[in-house]
This record gives C-alpha cells, structure tokens and sequence, in this order.
C-alpha cells in the first residue's frame, strides 16, 4: 500500500469505529473490503491495519467509558423510534450517499406494503453525514413524502419538531431542495461487542 492509501484507510478507519454502528469484527471486514486485494496485502500492510484498528478501539473504548448514559445519539435514536411511531420512516446510516438511502427507502417502504403501510413520509442521513457530524457536529437529514402529491415541508416539519421535542438545536429547510440540519449535536455512539 501506498502512504496515501493508508492516510485514507486510516481515515475510514476512524469514521468506521467512531460511528458506533458495528462492532470490531465488522469493522475489520469492512476495512479489508475496501483493500482493492486483500489478500495481496504484504505483512506490513496487514500488521499496519491491525494496529490502526487497535489504536482506533482503544481510543473509543477509553472514551465510552466516560460518557454520559444518555447521549445525543441515544436521544438521535428516541427521536426517529417517535417518528416511526408517527407514520415516519426513520433510517439511521442508510448507505453511503444520499442516492444510497434514498435507495434503502424505496426498499423499505416496498417491504412495508407501500400505499398500504400507513407511512407517510421519511427521514434519514447516511454513512458521509455521520463523518461530518463527527467532525463538525452537524448532521444533514434527508426527507420527503411517500405520496408524491403530498407536500414534504410538512413531513419536514414533523421531523423538526419531534427533534426540537428532544432537544436538538434543528434549523429547518426553507424548501424540499435542501435538508434538515441538526447543529451541536456530539456523536456518542456506544459500539456493539464482538
């Protein structure tokens, strides 16, 4: 591997285990995924990984272990539960890119019954959101209407004030071109064990 190429695993190395999402096993997979030929990795390229993974973990676990029981993602999770509740199809890391989710949502919402669901709308961010809201603590939510005759500032407008309901800082669209942004929010997100 080159420098750059382990520059940039490094990077999703961090996003990977920072997210919370998957656990250390999974990660692992995830990273060698993305090796163009893992199994053309030399020793120092393998030990390299496994090192970058150890540090990564180590540096989480020891963070965990001091953060609050409930985090803004605890509250992130309550707050989509609600809207799933209310009729609002709320994914949480859906894909990679929005095109990605917007995918999990046709998929899901089919799976559901379409039409005869009783979901209204939807709501979610993917993979790149949760790197910015690391990053920059600001995470992008998607959304829109099932009924492509209904008006998807309304469903906007029910995620906005679910999260306002729980607390989050949100600055609302002001038309279905942008997204809803959730300011300060402190990506927490408790790892699974293997």
């Amino acid at each position: 591997m080159t420098e750059s190429d382990r520059t940039g695993l490094e990077t999703e190395i961090k996003y990977a285990v920072w997210g919370g999402f998957e656990s250390p096993e999974e990660v692992r997979e995830e990273i060698l995924e993305l090796v163009d030929d893992a199994h053309a990795l030399s020793a120092d390229d393998r030990r390299f990984i496994e090192d970058a993974l150890d540090e990564a973990w180590g540096l989480k676990r020891g963070a965990e272990s001091d953060w609050p029981a409930i985090t803004d993602v605890t509250r992130l999770m309550a707050a989509f539960d609600q809207l799933e509740k209310d009729g609002i199809l709320a994914l949480h890391r859906a894909g990679y890119t929005q095109s990605d989710g917007m995918a999990d949502v046709a998929e899901i919402y089919d799976e559901m019954g379409g039409p005869d669901s009783g979901v209204k709308g939807w709501t979610f961010y993917h993979e790149q959101d949760v790197a910015d809201a690391i990053e920059t603590g600001i995470l992008w939510l998607a959304f829109g209407a099932t009924d492509p005759a209904a008006d998807p500032m309304t469903i906007a407008a029910a995620v906005a004030s679910t999260l306002d309901a729980y607390g989050f800082a949100v600055e609302r669209p002001a038309d279905p071109s942008r997204r809803i942004k959730v300011e300060g929010i402190v990506w927490r997100n408790r790892s699974p064990q293997d």
